[in-house]
């Protein structure tokens, strides 16, 4: 069988089931090593077994151009890594660490290492596979005998001892763990022995870009990438089990995240007077739950190191780290401070937010003096354009990142810290919604259209017929003073078409905001209308940051129909801290904390609050009843109390609850959910006291009456000690008598008013 395969076409392979993936590799480079031209592209495609080995795959194309240069060729770099799009990334940096050896053989002081070969047992590990490789160390996947045959990541080097020892004092959650070290007797080899994580790194994420040739919109994306380079069942997947925020984010909030977890690491390695000094996408693993870990540290500074070993890869360098390496001894390495990983990082983000590299094109063809050349020339120029970092994105993000590759050290970020805690502001909810507006710019715009459209009909009308739409306006000297007077009036669509035209002639804060109170008041509870007004607050805010501005912002993102409520409550946050302090925007932080039974006691105390300043605040009332009432019916409560004293602070509870819904009805509006509320409340309390399910049948008669589908009341479990009761049972049959109407639960920060 063996004999017939290695004289058959390739196409045989594909018909051999049989033939371990491993094995038909093996098989496929015995047979060019015997004359037959070597393809490993076609390879790949007519072999089934290898299109999900990507490690296989990068040793056929590695060994492809091996025997092509022995045989006298010089393959275009880039042309030749095009030819392998999911490998694009990957294959090049196996490729150009191979050129570094061809043009520095110097580099090994001794012999050219032996490797330990796979299948073979090694120090006590069974070598499984071959995970990566690069100019000066091996990675396998390898089981411990020792220890129950666990699977390990196995780092075999010469001379490694110095980057274990390192890698020792680094523990952080974002730098690869070591377990042990061990060196191979009579020999200058060491082997470095971490736990398996999976054999994706971020250069996986680079190839993936590459073969969509798109930028993605989610995150998950990072997390697809992950799992295209782990095979399926790969040992790691168990870490995918981890709910990973990159599930429910950007793919730029995603690429952020990882810039901020990657730069706490780094000051971490910094704080220790540790510089990494080779920061690239292939020294970034990235677990299956998505969490990088900095691997690699085998050309790291260490302070504490006497010996030190001078190196990089060129197109991350730093434009100090490229003079100091220059063998022509053009730079001093007293240069190379904590500021050229900032640059590294920097490189490394562009590439992931772009899918090209900041200073780019590379040349097809290079030696790594020419490279050094193009790069220092391209240093000087400064990165590509921000454009490819695209339009939606922030432009402190682009600033950050323009400053990390700025050609001197001395104007890069102050430390790695400083560059983490600018990413995770960039992730705060107030920032990720100036994000999520500006994306949603398009579609605030045609709503905001609509809306424009429909108040300046309105207004035509009235201005034909100012006495059926209000007494004429008198006295006004400017279109924006006409429209606060529209607005003091209540006719909020002329003071829409009024505001028009004061922003035609000058654009200003107060008359973008002036016309979003306006529009807003249109809208009522229209989600889509609502947008309309929360891009106008957000051009004012824009213009001249205001407290007012950012409380009616977060008005708005509570109410859309789809609510951005982590953003809405920051804004509100910020207004308290910059002390524009109100019972409408204490009552809108308490219902939004209130959306979480973890916030219960945090929405209980802004509810408080609110009532102090404000006690006939209708929505603050109705608010703390539906707190205490989550409160008394919570898994949690009254866990340390007997049966008797959980039923009395229960009841204790449900009455604060009642005392506040019915202030609530009193003071009016009333709706049907107002009354559903309250029937809830009550049915609660009928289980202590049978006389409460009278209230409790009063209230659901009453939210019918206000349009609330009996049907609903009737599946609702909080009213099941109802439904066999004759009166609820009457009610359910009967139909609504109006349209239902719902509870105003959020207040207009401003309560009505311009300003």
């Amino acid at each position: 069988m063996t004999t017939a395969l290695l004289s058959g076409s390739a196409k045989s392979f594909a018909r051999t089931d049989a033939v371990d993936p491993r094995t038909l590799a093996s098989m496929i480079k015995l047979r060019w090593k015997r004359g037959e031209k070597p393809d490993a592209r076609q390879a790949v495609d007519e072999n089934r077994a290898l299109r999900h080995a990507k490690s296989l795959q990068l040793d056929l194309a590695y060994e492809e151009y091996c025997l092509r240069r022995e045989a006298g060729e010089v393959p275009d770099l880039t042309a030749f890594c095009n030819r392998f799009p999911s490998l694009q990334a990957s294959l090049r940096r196996l490729l150009e660490a191979h050129q570094v050896l061809e043009e520095h053989p110097e580099l090994f002081e001794d012999d050219m290492p032996s490797w330990p070969e796979v299948g073979t047992t090694y120090l006590g590990y069974d070598l499984l596979e071959e995970l990566g490789r690069g100019a000066f160390a091996r990675v396998y996947l390898a089981r411990e005998q020792a220890l129950g045959n666990r699977l390990v990541a196995l780092k075999v080097a010469p001379r490694g001892s110095a980057e274990a020892e390192t890698l020792g004092r680094l523990r952080h959650p974002n730098i690869v763990p070591v377990y042990s070290v061990q060196r191979e007797p009579g020999t200058a080899m060491t082997a470095v022995c971490m736990p398996y994580l999976g054999r994706a790194t971020l250069c996986d994420v680079l190839d993936h870009l590459a073969a969509a040739s798109t930028i993605p919109s989610r995150a998950r994306s990072l997390l697809d990438a992950v799992a295209t380079a782990n095979a399926p069942g790969d040992p790691s997947d168990f870490l995918a089990r981890k709910r990973s925020p990159l599930e429910h984010c950007t793919y730029i909030e995603g690429v952020m995240l990882l810039g901020a977890q990657l730069a706490e690491a780094l000051a971490f390695a910094h704080s220790l007077g540790i510089h990494h000094r080779d920061l690239k996408p292939s020294n970034v693993l990235l677990t299956s739950a998505g969490e990088p870990l900095l691997l690699d540290f085998n050309l790291a500074y260490d302070a504490r190191s006497e010996r030190q070993c001078l190196g990089g890869t060129l197109p991350y360098m730093a434009p100090e780290q490229l003079l100091a390496t220059d063998p022509m001894g053009l730079g001093d390495e007293s240069t190379i401070g904590p500021r050229a990983d900032l640059f590294s990082l920097g490189v490394l983000v562009y590439e992931l937010l772009t899918g090209v590299h900041p200073f780019g094109p590379l040349p097809a063809a290079y030696t790594q003096a020419s490279l050094r050349a193009f790069l220092m020339e391209r240093h000087r120029r400064g990165p590509r354009s921000t454009p490819p970092l695209r339009a939606c994105m922030d432009r402190e993000l682009a600033a950050l990142i323009e400053k990390c590759l700025a050609f001197e050290a001395s104007k890069r970020p102050e430390s790695a810290a400083e560059v983490a805690a600018t990413f995770r502001r960039l992730l705060t909810p107030m920032w990720r919604c100036r994000r999520w507006l500006k994306q949603r710019a398009p579609v605030l715009l045609v709503g905001g259209g609509l809306l424009l459209a429909a108040a300046s009909g309105g207004a035509m009308l009235s201005s034909g017929s100012t006495h059926e739409s209000g007494p004429a306006i008198t006295g006004a000297t400017s279109s924006f003073d006409l429209g606060r007077q529209a607005y003091s009036q209540q006719r909020h669509a002329e003071a829409v078409s009024h505001f028009n035209r004061a922003l035609g002639q000058t654009e200003t804060a107060a008359a973008y905001f002036s016309r979003a109170r306006a529009l807003q008041q249109l809208a009522g509870n229209d989600g889509v209308r609502l947008g309309a007004a929360l891009a106008d607050y957000q051009r004012a805010d824009d213009l001249q940051p205001s407290p007012k501005t950012k409380a009616c912002m977060a008005y708005c993102l509570s109410k859309m129909d789809r609510p951005q409520l982590p953003a809405a409550a920051a804004y509100f946050e910020k207004c308290l801290e910059d002390g524009l302090v109100t019972a409408e925007i204490l009552n809108n932080l308490g219902c939004i904390y209130s959306q979480d039974t973890a916030r219960l006691t945090e929405a209980h105390a802004m509810l408080n609050r609110a009532l102090a300043l404000k006690p006939d605040l209708q929505a603050a009332r109705h608010n703390r009843a539906l707190v205490a009432y989550q409160q008394a019916i919570g898994p949690a409560f009254g866990r340390k109390l007997d049966r008797e004293g959980r039923a009395e602070a229960q009841g204790k509870l449900l009455l604060a609850a009642v005392e506040d819904i019915e202030r609530a009805i009193s003071i009016g509006p009333v709706s049907a959910e107002l009354h559903r509320d309250a029937a809830r409340i009550y049915a609660r309390l009928g289980r202590l006291d049978a006389k409460w399910y009278d209230h409790a049948l009063d209230q659901a008669a009453l939210a019918v009456r206000e349009g609330f589908d009996p049907e609903k009341l009737r599946a609702d479990a909080a009213l099941a000690p109802l439904s066999a009761m004759p009166r609820f049972a009457a009610l359910a049959r009967k139909a609504p008598d109006a349209q239902p109407t719902r509870a105003v639960r959020l207040a207009d920060p401003l309560a009505g008013a311009l300003e």
